[in-house]
């Protein structure tokens, strides 16, 4: 079998040596896991939250199919305005405001994952394995701490590692990381990817508005009168950016 293989793979054997890769549901490259029924995006008030980062991995798992839930942890030291900020940006996903560290709903999260194959992602340090201790207590994980200098997350988790939470649910554990790329992605596509775009854009006045600066987009009309986050507007702007330039150097053209 010469294919690449990702956890989360399903490969068969048979007895006389041959393995054979099963058919994918889903792939995701960062992080690269296979097979995910959702993916766990943790986030927390500290280290400062990177929202293109967050905005980023909702398009891959729009893209890909893989059901995205934002996890909130910290709620201890949680401000009203950092919660206030992400329940706004992205009121159209599942959201979970947790604490690893007091166990705050720890356990109305756990039943939201059962049954499910589910990955956890995010910058180093939001909590992603302390949250995967809080879960089982029977797991002794190693956890990390922020850089007194930077307030940036140290580097704990160095490997993808699939762990068994409980009858059926399985947990990906990830290393944290800042960048992601969406190099492949044709820009005029991006929008697709945008949940509150989605109804929106029936209003607009071409078909193939890509909510920039056409006239009679509905979507920046939403944005002005503040029913769609300025913020994650304002960021798919910059996404929009970066692909179209990435895809430019790609292929010659917009």
């Amino acid at each position: 079998m010469d294919t690449e293989l990702f956890v989360g793979d399903i490969v068969e054997f048979s007895a006389d040596g041959i393995s054979v890769l099963c058919p994918r549901i889903n792939l995701c490259t960062r992080p690269s896991v296979a097979n995910l029924d959702a993916l766990i995006i943790v986030l927390a008030v500290l280290p400062s939250p990177d929202y293109i980062l967050v905005d980023k991995l909702l398009i891959l798992c729009a893209q890909q199919k893989i059901t995205p839930i934002l996890c909130l942890n910290k709620k201890d030291i949680s401000t009203k305005g950092f919660l206030k900020k992400v329940q706004n940006d992205y009121k159209h996903f599942n959201i979970f405001i947790v604490s690893a560290k007091s166990g705050k709903n720890i356990k109305r999260f756990k039943k939201a994952i059962k049954n499910k194959f589910v990955g956890f992602c995010g910058q180093s340090a939001v909590g992603k394995t302390s949250i995967l201790n809080a879960l089982n207590k029977d797991f002794t994980l190693e956890v990390g701490d922020l850089s007194k200098k930077t307030d940036r997350g140290k580097h704990t988790t160095r490997t993808t590692e699939i762990f068994k939470l409980f009858k059926n649910t399985y947990i990906c554990d990830t290393p944290g990381f800042s960048k992601i790329s969406l190099s492949e992605f044709d820009p005029n596509t991006l929008k697709d990817y945008y949940p509150e775009f989605k109804e929106a854009e029936k209003g607009c006045k071409f078909s193939m508005c890509l909510h920039i600066n056409e006239p009679d987009c509905k979507v920046q009309e939403l944005v002005d009168s503040g029913k769609i986050s300025e913020d994650r507007y304002y960021r798919y702007l910059d996404i929009h950016d970066e692909v179209s330039r990435e895809w430019k150097n790609r292929y010659g053209k917009r």
